[in-house]
């Protein structure tokens, strides 16, 4: 239950055309959101439907948790409010203490209900857009009312936690407050555990669960450092920097490549956020003239990255042509090198880096990453 704002219900002037949005998103991408193959662009896709399509329905059953138990106590609904993402319910009767907590907790109860009932099923299902789906839907049901739902209640927003927790009902509210900081520590624990990334990963990566699979197998049959790190660098791709740093650790106890040992190293820092530490250890392999040379242009590429990330354009063009120094024939620096000087309105440059791009010959152009090629042959060498 909750006091009816103005504000609440106006902000669903916003949540409907993001429903409008979300709808098109996922009819115009059908086939791509339900086959086994999940892409970046799937998931966000999946977590749109859950939270626009999906949780205003949990949100009305969380109302009517309300409704029924207020009913069951002998009372009446004397108004029932739902606004898609919020609602409230007014009742008119006469209840003890102990009723009214109840009564406060019924619908989130019945909220909680709905997100293990979710999460429960997703153990058992075998595709991986459904497991995702019903993953988010438990992590919003749950997290929503035990996390977001409390947040909002201490700041007066939402009335139920504050109602319950200020009732003079002490052994009710113990019993509750050990069950909510349960609930509270086990969403933690599904979004942070590496038990369970890791079989989320496992279960909506198909393809990448067999791929890991084998190198770890492979890492086990032959423990080298070169096994080890693919096993690193496949958990880091799959953002598992836990895995992905034991099997790093394994690697260096083996006697890694230092350059490889880097690379990932830096990876992993910049992918936790850690972006001057990671530009930190890409300029030591780029700096490395002992390095080969690839390794030496993606470590700039990768010193770049950290600085678009901070929003340093300069130090990230400075670091591009540092890369293009080291191979003059390598296109993935000049390409990035010319989308950023046009990203930030420096067109002249962009063209004349553009035309630098376009007068290396076919046979002596290559690039580390295909796809980036693909961009430059259809969007940019014939214009």
């Amino acid at each position: 239950m909750i006091l009816p704002t103005l504000q609440l219900d106006l902000l669903n002037l916003i949540y409907l055309p993001l429903m409008v949005i979300t709808i098109k998103d996922l009819v115009t991408n059908w086939k791509s959101v339900w086959d086994d193959h999940l892409t970046g662009r799937d998931r966000f896709i999946l977590q749109k439907l859950v939270i626009f399509l999906l949780m205003p329905i949990v949100v009305y059953c969380h109302e009517m948790g309300h409704a029924l138990s207020i009913e069951y106590f002998g009372g009446k609904v004397a108004e029932f409010h739902f606004g898609l993402f919020w609602g409230f319910v007014v009742p008119s009767g006469t209840f003890t203490a102990d009723q009214t907590v109840i009564t406060y907790l019924a619908g989130n109860a019945v909220q909680i209900a709905i997100g293990l009932l979710a999460g429960f099923a997703a153990l058992f299902i075998s595709s991986p857009p459904v497991v995702a789906m019903l993953v988010y839907l438990a992590l919003w049901s749950v997290g929503g009312t035990v996390v977001i739902y409390a947040l909002m209640s201490a700041t007066g927003y939402y009335g139920d936690w504050i109602a319950i927790y200020t009732a003079p009902t002490p052994v009710l509210k113990t019993i509750i407050g050990i069950v909510h900081a349960a609930l509270v520590l086990l969403v933690a624990y599904c979004i942070y555990g590496a038990t369970p990334r890791l079989w989320f990963a496992m279960r909506t990566k198909p393809q990448w669960a067999q791929r890991i699979g084998l190198l770890v197998l492979q890492a086990e049959a032959e423990p080298t450092p070169r096994n080890y790190l693919a096993v690193a660098w496949c958990y880091a791709e799959a953002s598992l920097f836990g895995q992905s740093d034991k099997w790093l650790k394994k690697a260096n106890t083996l006697g890694a490549s230092k350059t490889d040992a880097q690379m990932l190293s830096a990876y992993i820092s910049m992918n936790r956020g850690q972006t001057q530490q990671a530009a930190k250890t890409y300029d030591q392999v780029g700096s490395d003239d002992n390095a080969p040379v690839e390794a030496r242009v993606k470590a700039y590429l990768g010193v770049a990255d950290c600085y678009v990330r901070q929003n340093n354009f300069p130090k990230a063009i400075e670091t591009y042509t540092k890369a293009i120094d080291i191979d003059h024939n390598l296109g993935d620096a000049r390409l990035y090198k010319l989308l950023l000087l046009k990203q930030i309105g420096k067109k002249l440059e962009s063209e004349k880096e553009l035309l630098d791009l376009k007068e290396i010959p076919d046979a002596l152009c290559h690039w580390i990453d295909s796809a980036l090629d693909e961009y430059y042959q259809k969007n940019l060498k014939d214009s």
